[in-house]
């Protein structure tokens, strides 16, 4: 079972990758994350006065930390392109 909070980030890399790959199951992965949200237990944080590490708040981090990845990416992209355009 799903016994730590380490297991738990795992679980939800795994779903948000399978995601990603297979958009056609979206919906699908998006309703397990609902169900999984309400039955998995939530952890106390490894921060003093921290707030419980639940399924909902990894799975937010999950997607800013990829959200903003990209974007940073985007960036790198357009530098590497910005150049070749004033040639």
């Amino acid at each position: 079972g799903i016994d730590s909070d380490d297991k738990l980030k795992g679980v939800i890399s795994l779903i948000f990758d399978k995601a990603v790959l297979e958009p056609t199951f979206c919906p699908m992965y998006a309703e397990m994350c609902v169900r999984l949200s309400k039955k998995l237990p939530e952890f106390p944080s490894d921060e003093q006065d921290g707030k419980p590490v639940t399924f909902r708040r990894i799975l937010l981090n999950i997607c800013q930390e990829e959200f903003e990845g990209a974007d940073a990416m985007r960036a790198e992209i357009r530098q590497m392109i910005k150049p070749e355009q004033e040639l």
